[in-house]
């Protein structure tokens, strides 16, 4: 996990490396497959059911996050992947999350 400013310089995207460890359901080709995602401060309705799924809320009157990597180093949860293309390919992209404990 990391910040970086965005292409057009005007916002931060923090940048979050998944790895696929448990495909249950489905294919086992894809155990290890990397997934990287952005996060733009632009879009926080993005950021909330990706921190609910650490355990962490927004607070809905806005203000920044401090997020520490280490707090989400080597945890886990529950991702819902699809394949999107882009820019003439094809890419795996995270649709939902939800914690280890949700049933």
């Amino acid at each position: 996990m990391f910040d970086k400013s965005s292409k057009a310089g005007d916002s931060m995207n923090t940048i979050v490396d998944f790895k696929i460890h448990n495909n249950e359901g489905g294919d086992a080709k894809f155990s290890n497959v990397p997934i990287r995602i952005w996060l733009s401060e632009k879009a926080p309705g993005l950021w909330k059911s990706f921190l609910g799924a650490f355990g962490l809320k927004m607070d809905p009157k806005g203000g920044s996050l401090d997020l520490e990597p280490a707090r989400f180093k080597g945890k886990k949860c529950y991702v819902m992947v699809t394949n999107e293309p882009f820019e003439s390919r094809m890419t795996n992209k995270i649709q939902d999350y939800r914690p280890v404990s949700a049933e």
